[in-house]
């Protein structure tokens, strides 16, 4: 079952059922049923605003929220850094998971395990200057490209 984990430790299981979607259309004003659209792809527009993938997160886990206390603001303050894209990840599988047709769910599966495959080699190839280079370009541009520390006159 799809799940990430908050900011603040706590465990938040991702389930897609009619109930969520209603719930998400009624909380978030966001249609669900638009998740793989190739024309209006909605995974694309979450995956691009953290805020309207917060508010569909919530809604979706509404109702384990309620049991446990925590309110839409507490939720929304526990998604940062990796538990946007944990989130990110348990929705997309959650939508998956929520597919009627057999077929249907095995081809996205093989499209997202591809995606998943192609974004590790993709980050596995980017290169990151040393500390060492930072701190020589960081010079250069306080110095005004000079590499005498003194700003030009």
């Amino acid at each position: 079952m799809p799940s990430f984990t908050d900011a603040k430790g706590r465990l938040w299981l991702v389930v897609v059922s009619i109930g969520a979607v209603k719930r998400v259309r009624e909380l978030a004003g966001v249609d669900l049923l638009r998740f793989f659209d190739p024309k209006q792809p909605l995974a694309a527009e979450l995956s691009s605003d953290p805020i309207a993938l917060a508010s569909v997160l919530w809604s979706v886990c509404e109702p384990q929220a309620t049991k446990l206390g925590v309110s839409a603001e507490e939720f929304g303050e526990s998604l940062y850094g990796d538990a946007i894209a944990s989130g990110a990840e348990a929705l997309i599988e959650a939508m998956v998971d929520f597919s009627p047709h057999p077929k249907e769910r095995d081809a996205l599966r093989r499209v997202l395990k591809t995606a998943k495959r192609v974004t590790e080699k993709r980050l596995e190839a980017m290169t990151f200057p040393s500390e060492a280079e930072m701190e020589l370009e960081m010079t250069k541009a306080l110095s005004g490209g000079s590499s005498s520390g003194v700003a030009p006159g």
